[in-house]
């Protein structure tokens, strides 16, 4: 079997995943949220269901992936709620699992011409 790494181990690296400081981490504990006079466990995210939130496209996407299980049940609970209120909890889960900001406010914008509207505003 050959290593498929193309450097050798001992050079010096710019990124290193491998020694990355816990410290730094975003948050390894679930999320609590309340809804619907219930709580609700949102549990952190892996780097394959980052890559899925971010793909998602949609708020609705986005909450299902983050809710899983418990979807069914959370979705209904969604409706009466005004759409700043689902962007402001698509974007506190974000924040707190370390999603990127802009990214996820994109997907999880209601329409296209808002959406536009956030992409031409200064990086």
């Amino acid at each position: 079997m050959t290593d498929k790494n193309p450097a050798p181990i001992d050079d010096d690296v710019d990124i290193d995943l491998d020694a990355a400081p816990e410290r730094d981490q975003p948050a390894s504990r679930p999320a609590k949220v309340r809804l619907g006079g219930k709580m609700w466990l949102v549990a952190p995210p892996d780097a394959g269901l980052v890559m899925e939130i971010e793909d998602a496209g949609t708020t609705s996407r986005v909450l299902q992936l983050l809710f899983d299980e418990q979807w069914p049940d959370v979705r209904p609970l969604l409706d009466p709620l005004r759409p700043e209120q689902l962007l402001e909890l698509v974007n506190q889960l974000g924040d707190r699992f370390g999603f990127s900001q802009r990214s996820m406010m994109e997907r999880a914008t209601p329409n296209r011409a808002q959406r536009r509207q956030r992409r031409a505003l200064p990086r």
